[in-house]
């Protein structure tokens, strides 16, 4: 077939939630795909539950990293390795998607020619209520996202081609390691990113959740991706929006601590 799609679940000590990420797959409008769910050596049942599932589901495969790696990040590029579709979809195991999610991203594809697109978001609190998460426009650029990373990871379908040399950043202080992978991705030339209107996820709030805390600290952590990326790619001429950004961060923080 002319598309398929391979989802990457990157998997941790997800038990409450792992159902519901993969019944929202399953429940996808768009049937060309297959769903790999990447073990990243939970301690919490969850692990021998997906086996179990996994037995006579020929849509379904499981895999486990060799040691607890601290992140997704390891877990989605195992997942990448092994995907066999021409596309590949990431999805958090405590998040989910609206069910026409990748059919209307797929019909972006073939109608625009665009080869990453992203899409709005739900946010859900701990008690299942929904709400419209931030609002994200404009187009979706290297120059957009050294501003500010706008792109939800459980929302992202992108040419697998585009993810071809890259590997995982191995750097413990990398907070936000999706964040620093889109920069990776849209560096390249023929990368084309289109952020599609709707909330097609639903993106779960939790309080040990890596993008919650203090808002500024969060900031400051970006602009660490916005460093590494400019140090490990060598575009030395993006120094001057690196210095910007952090003149912006710290009338942030002042502004935050005396207003």
């Amino acid at each position: 077939m002319p598309f398929t799609v391979s989802i990457i679940i990157a998997h941790y000590n997800a038990k409450p939630f792992i159902d519901e990420a993969i019944a929202s797959v399953q429940a996808q409008t768009y049937r060309d795909w297959e769903l790999i769910i990447v073990d990243d050596c939970s301690n919490d049942g969850s692990y021998e539950y997906l086996q179990e599932r996994a037995v006579g589901d020929a849509g379904l495969r499981l895999l486990r990293t060799g040691h607890n790696s601290g992140g997704p990040e390891l877990p989605r590029f195992i997942g990448v390795a092994h995907a066999r579709g021409r596309y590949v979809a990431f999805l958090d195991a405590d998040d989910y998607w609206e069910p026409g999610k990748l059919m209307a991203q797929m019909e972006c594809i073939k109608r625009d020619g665009y080869n990453f697109v992203c899409t709005g978001r739900y946010d859900v609190d701990t008690c299942g209520a929904k709400s419209p998460g931030p609002v994200q426009r404009g187009p979706l650029s290297l120059r957009t996202l050294l501003r500010r990373n706008i792109i939800t990871t459980s929302s992202v379908l992108l040419d697998r081609t585009l993810l071809e040399g890259l590997s995982p950043a191995n750097d413990t202080m990398l907070r936000y390691e999706d964040y620093y992978l889109w920069l990776c991705v849209f560096s390249k030339p023929d990368c084309r990113g289109r952020l599609l209107p709707g909330n097609w996820v639903d993106y779960r709030v939790l309080p040990d959740s890596r993008s919650r805390g203090n808002y500024v600290a969060n900031l400051f952590s970006e602009a660490y991706v916005v460093c590494k990326f400019i140090e490990s790619s060598g575009r030395l001429d993006l120094i001057p929006t690196l210095i910007f950004r952090l003149l912006w961060l710290k009338l942030k923080a002042w502004s935050r601590r005396f207003l």
